[in-house]
């Protein structure tokens, strides 16, 4: 530390700060930089913030000690948030949570760019297959996305409803099992 030459830990922190600012920005967006006490005071911003400094220990090689800090960081979020998301899923810039208790996002699964999710969400596995939303997609309180299955961009996924099949982009998802709305016109 304090060299010409930021030390390793520097950088892990520095790369998920930086991804976390677009996060941030989706709760402040009249903030010039990171306010400290807001992180503290909206725990689904520690939650993504958790995630990401996991993540970024995930993505270390084997042979790094730092990789084994991910499962500290992850129960960290999961313990202050209430939810709990896989070091190992992917998720995109503009990441917004409201009201995350009781959500999951798997491991290995993925989220575009902007989206958001609301209390009691979950994606994850089915028959060893993980989702992936497009960018800008919602999903609304209760809402499950499991298995091998692709969200197209702009989707809404409605309260209560489970999606176990791939849908395209600009749909509308409600029911048990989801069927899309917006071929209904």
């Amino acid at each position: 530390m304090g060299g010409i030459y930021p030390s390793f830990e520097e950088q892990l922190y520095e790369r998920a700060f930086n991804a976390f600012f677009f996060d941030y920005k989706r709760w402040y967006p009249e903030d010039k930089c990171i306010n400290e006490r807001k992180i503290l005071l909206t725990p689904q911003l520690l939650v993504i913030l958790m995630y990401l400094l996991a993540h970024e220990c995930f993505l270390l090689p084997e042979n790094n000690s730092f990789k084994y800090d991910a499962d500290i960081y992850a129960l960290v979020g999961r313990d202050v948030g209430q939810m709990e998301i896989f070091y190992s899923s992917t998720i995109g810039y503009g990441f917004r949570i409201n009201h995350g208790c009781g959500s999951v996002i798997g491991a290995r699964c993925v989220i575009g760019d902007n989206c958001l999710i609301h209390q009691n969400c979950t994606l994850g596995d089915k028959n060893g297959g993980r989702p992936k939303l497009g960018n800008n997609v919602v999903m609304y309180a209760g809402s499950m996305v499991l298995g091998n299955v692709s969200i197209g961009d702009n989707s809404i996924i409605g309260a209560n409803s489970i999606v176990m099949n791939s849908f395209p982009a600009n749909s509308i998802l409600v029911g048990t099992p989801a069927k899309n709305l917006a071929n209904l016109k």
